[in-house]
C-alpha cells in the first residue's frame, strides 16, 4: 500500500512538470520522460509487479537541470519481495562545447539490499566523448561523499555494530545512447560509487521502439553489484523488465 502511494505521488510529480512544456519559451521548457510496467497473476500463483521512473530536463542559460526518479515493487504470494526507490537532482555547467562542471545529488531507499537508506552528493566534471547525429556518449567522474544506514541484524547484534557509515566517495558514470535505425534506440548507462568500505557498480542495458510521436515501448536489463555488501545480503541483483514510456 505504501508502495502504491509512492508511486501514485511520483506520477503526480512528473505530470505536473510535464504541462509546464507548454507554457515555457523554447529552450527554457522541461522535457523528458515518463516509464510505467505493471504486471499482475493470480490463480495458481499471486504476483504483482510495479515499477515507475520519470527524467526531466530544463535547460536555462549555460545550466542543464535534471531530476531523474525510478520505484520498484513486487510482491509473490502476499510477501515482498522487492521495494525500493530513488530520487537525483544534478545541475550541469556549460564549460565549453563538449566540457561540462556538474553537482549532483541522489537519495535512495531499498528494503532487500541490507542497507536502509543511502545519500550521495557529489560535484566534478563531464565531458561528452561522442556528440553527433544517432550517437551520444558523454562521462563523468568527480568526489563525493556518501552516507549509508545499514540495516540493524537480527539478534545478537555484534558489540561493534555501527549502523552508519559516512565515508569519502569517488564516482563515474557513463551513458551511450545508439540510434539503431529510425525509430529504435539501444542505451547503456553504468554508474559507480567507489569507498573504502563498499563500491556500488550499476549498469543497464535498454531498447526502446518509437510507437508514436510521444509513446514507445521499452526493455530493459539491470544490474546491481555491490562489492562488500552487509552480512546475509547477496552482492547482485539483476532487474528485467518491459515499460511503456511517455515523452514530452
Amino acid at each position: 500500500m505504501k508502495k502504491t502511494i509512492l508511486l501514485t505521488s511520483l506520477t503526480m510529480i512528473s505530470f505536473s512538470i510535464a504541462p509546464s512544456a507548454v507554457a515555457e519559451e523554447v529552450g527554457d521548457a522541461w522535457e523528458g520522460s515518463v516509464e510505467f510496467s505493471a504486471a499482475n497473476a493470480t490463480g495458481n500463483s499471486e504476483n504483482t509487479n510495479l515499477g515507475f521512473g520519470f527524467v526531466a530536463k530544463r535547460k536555462v542559460g549555460r545550466f542543464l537541470n535534471t531530476i531523474t526518479s525510478a520505484a520498484n515493487f513486487a510482491e509473490s504470494e502476499s510477501l515482498e519481495t522487492q521495494n525500493n526507490w530513488l530520487i537525483a537532482y544534478q545541475v550541469d555547467f556549460d564549460l565549453d562545447d563538449r566540457t561540462y562542471a556538474y553537482v549532483r545529488g541522489q537519495y535512495e531507499e531499498d528494503q532487500f539490499s541490507g542497507f536502509d537508506n543511502r545519500l550521495f552528493l557529489g560535484g566534478g566534471l563531464g565531458r561528452f566523448m561522442i556528440e553527433e547525429e544517432g550517437r551520444v556518449w558523454k562521462v563523468e567522474a568527480g568526489p563525493g561523499y556518501r552516507l549509508s544506514t545499514i540495516e540493524t541484524p537480527a539478534p545478537p547484534v555484534p558489540a561493534d555494530f555501527d549502523d552508519q557509515e559516512s565515508e569519502f566517495a569517488l564516482y563515474a558514470s557513463s551513458d551511450f545512447d545508439l540510434t539503431v535505425r529510425d525509430g529504435v534506440e539501444f542505451t547503456h548507462d553504468l554508474a559507480s560509487t567507489y569507498t573504502q568500505s563498499n563500491t556500488t557498480v550499476t549498469t543497464s542495458f535498454g531498447l526502446i521502439t518509437q510507437l508514436t510521436s510521444a509513446l514507445s515501448s521499452k526493455l530493459s536489463y539491470q544490474v546491481d553489484y555491490e562489492t562488500d555488501p552487509p552480512v546475509g545480503r547477496e552482492d547482485t541483483d539483476t532487474l528485467l523488465k518491459a515499460s511503456v514510456l511517455f515523452t514530452y
